[in-house]
């Protein structure tokens, strides 16, 4: 597949096993009487055939882990240069 190929059957796969979602995790400052919350973006794809989630983690460059007995979970937290270049690259397919 093409690289261009590639993109357009992720795009699928992810309509059909991705999620999207906003993280929050509370971090304890030791100089704050309370905890201050930290907001992030979680993309993910839960899949069953490991050969699919290991090609989106070698486009996307995120992680894959154990998700019970069969299924495993591809997760990328957009957030390094990598994952900026890649959205920035996939937008200009989109022009």
């Amino acid at each position: 597949m093409t690289p261009e190929e590639e993109l357009i059957w992720v795009a699928g796969f992810f309509d059909g096993e991705g999620n999207i979602s906003i993280l929050r995790q509370f971090w304890f400052i030791a100089h704050h009487r309370g905890k201050n919350p930290i907001y992030g973006l979680n993309v993910a794809i839960s899949n069953t055939n490991y050969d699919s989630i290991l090609l989106v983690s070698k486009i996307f460059g995120g992680r894959i882990y154990p998700q019970g007995q069969k299924r495993i979970v591809f997760v990328w937290k957009p957030g390094t240069w990598r994952e900026t270049n890649t959205l920035f690259n996939l937008s200009l397919l989109n022009n």
